[in-house]
């Protein structure tokens, strides 16, 4: 299986708190063994990049020149796009994880391509907008981060007991269940979401993916994934319930 990617955005400028909490966040990306992916500039990109590299973790810059020597001395790969802030989609869609720091227009460009990937994204201290998961502190942040490992390894590691035959076509619906699975683990965004009717559809889609998974997993690994993801299901209709009760 491939390593997990976390891109970590923020701004080009920052306090030396901000500065602070980005090396601790860098390191721990390394320490989860996942490789760090940012915009591989000064800031918050070089903070994240020096702690991850603290703990010899691998680190990506996508930049926005076409110059490698623009890119901080912490990134191990280089990737010059010339496309100036196009190149935030970049940044957002190599991620399979979104840590958001303080930031400004930049950043908030960013976390609105993640919503709209439906990658998950973990803010800390940066933009409060329906849709992302809210931290207080760096140790919330890596338990948050380690819950996201976790979930997308358990779901992507029953590719394993998988023949080649339709692999492709199920791996795309399950990317989709994990996407919006995280989506739901935010109480208040279960409530936001819930209120548009998309705890049905989840469901809808949580019983196709168990329907195309009979022919592929024999049934005890079937009735197990099953289990799984209605456990998920069964997640959101209590918050949704708890949140309408209050």
């Amino acid at each position: 299986m491939r390593k997990i990617t976390i891109s970590v955005i923020g701004g080009n400028k920052c306090s030396n708190e901000v500065e602070q909490t980005a090396h601790k966040i860098g390191k721990i990306i390394a320490k989860v063994g996942a490789i760090l992916v940012c915009g591989g500039l000064e800031g918050i990109m070089k903070a994240v990049c020096k702690g991850a590299k603290a703990e010899n973790g691998l680190t990506i810059g996508i930049i926005t020149s076409y110059d490698k020597s623009d890119a901080n001395e912490y990134c191990d790969i280089v990737i010059p796009t010339g496309l100036n802030d196009a190149r935030n989609v970049l940044v957002v869609q190599s991620g399979d994880i979104i840590v958001a720091l303080p930031g400004e227009y930049g950043t908030l460009s960013e976390i609105a391509f993640a919503l709209r990937f439906k990658k998950p994204v973990v803010s800390l201290g940066s933009w409060d907008i329906p849709g992302v998961i809210q931290v207080k502190t760096v140790e919330e942040a890596e338990k948050k981060i380690v819950e996201l490992i976790k979930l997308y390894m358990e779901i992507h590691n029953s590719f394993d007991k998988l023949p080649l035959i339709r692999k492709d076509e199920l791996r795309k619906d399950i990317n989709l269940l994990y996407n919006e699975l995280i989506v739901y683990m935010d109480a208040n965004d279960a409530y936001l979401m819930a209120q548009e009717g998309n705890v049905k559809v989840l469901k809808e889609k949580l019983e196709h993916i168990y329907e195309l998974s009979l022919d592929l997993w024999n049934v005890k690994d079937a009735n197990e994934l099953l289990k799984y993801v209605e456990g998920k299901y069964e997640y959101c209709l209590n918050v949704y319930t708890y949140k309408i009760s209050k």
